[in-house]
């Protein structure tokens, strides 16, 4: 579902709401990371927190981006642009 140019649609605020709650979750999980990884600071120092923040966003933020993809028509997409012919198991082309 897609929003055309200057409007908002429900699953627009959903996405809104959903980063308008986890935005300040996972800034106080990240906030809370240096407590809970002592071994990573005894063999680093603090980069070893500072690690540990950068790949939990890293992993939010592409299990969100995984979310909002549909990987199925993003390869149609593809395969359309190069002139492939889709099948489905029976032999015949989706309909889009």
């Amino acid at each position: 579902m897609k929003s055309t140019r200057w409007t908002v649609n429900l699953y627009d605020w959903l996405k809104g709401l959903i980063m308008f709650v986890g935005t300040p979750v996972l800034t106080l999980v990240q906030q809370e990371i240096p407590n809970w990884t002592p071994w990573l600071s005894d063999h680093f120092g603090k980069s070893g927190a500072i690690i540990a923040q950068a790949a939990l966003g890293a992993m939010i933020t592409y299990m969100l981006k995984q979310l909002a993809t549909d990987d199925t028509a993003v390869a149609i997409k593809t395969l359309a642009k190069q002139d492939v012919t889709i099948k489905d198991n029976s032999g015949d082309a989706p309909k889009q």
